[in-house]
C-alpha cells in the first residue's frame, strides 16, 4: 500500500471536503486520517471552519461549489454594472 505523508494529507484535505479527488488520492488520505489522530484532528477543525464559513454566507451554491451558478451571478452583476454605468 502506498504511504501519504501528513503534508500532504493537510494539502489535500479542501479538495477531499469538496470531494474533488480522484478515488485512489482519496481512499490514500482517508487511510491516513484512520491511523493519525494529529491529522484527524486537523481535518475535523478544517471541517467545522467550513461549516461555519457556510452558515454564515447562507448561500447555497457557493456553499455546495455550483461554479456554473456563481459563473452566471457574476456576469449577471458585470452587465448591470456595466448597463447603469454613466458615460
Amino acid at each position: 500500500m502506498q504511504l501519504i505523508h501528513c503534508k500532504e494529507v493537510r494539502d489535500q484535505l479542501m479538495y477531499y471536503m469538496d470531494n474533488e479527488l480522484p478515488t485512489h488520492i482519496k481512499d490514500l488520505l482517508i487511510g491516513h486520517l484512520k491511523n493519525c489522530s494529529s491529522c484527524l484532528d486537523y481535518f475535523n477543525e478544517e471541517k467545522q471552519i467550513k461549516s461555519k464559513i457556510c452558515n454564515k454566507l447562507k448561500d447555497a451554491y457557493i456553499c455546495r461549489c455550483n461554479v456554473e451558478k456563481l459563473a452566471e451571478d457574476i456576469k449577471k452583476k458585470i452587465g448591470e454594472i456595466c448597463y447603469n454605468k454613466e458615460d
